[in-house]
């Protein structure tokens, strides 16, 4: 059987933070990007993350599935190649810097003021 990949699904961010920037370790955006993991790699091998790397995680990917995804594919890959048996937040640290320099370098001076400028009116 084929299936078509051509088409574009569009899934909603998760609310991982409240509007002041602040985490609620039992709201129920953070269960549910807990729970994507455990249903991923099984309730059992959740001992795979440090607590505190998979508290990262979700913070860092601010509730986005493809970089929440992206993030913890690229710790798994880090931690392996350092033949680590698990995810720690320092690997998952190095990670989410190395996704910032990449984002940081395909931005141009008026990109960043744009986004100042957004962030202002939204917050101030």
């Amino acid at each position: 059987m084929f299936f078509n990949f051509s088409d574009n699904i569009l899934y909603s961010n998760i609310k991982v933070h409240n509007r002041d920037g602040s985490v609620d370790l039992k709201s129920s955006g953070w269960q549910f990007m807990e729970e994507i993991v455990a249903r991923r790699v099984g309730e059992e091998n959740l001992k795979l993350f440090e607590s505190k790397a998979l508290e990262y995680i979700i913070d860092m990917s601010g509730g986005v599935l493809r970089e929440y995804i992206r993030i913890i594919r690229d710790s798994a890959v880090t931690a392996l190649t350092r033949d680590k048996t698990r995810i720690d937040k320092r690997v998952v640290e190095e990670v989410v810097n190395d996704l910032k320099n990449t984002y940081q370098s395909q931005l141009s001076e008026g990109d960043y003021e744009m986004l100042s400028f957004i962030f202002h009116q939204l917050y101030f």
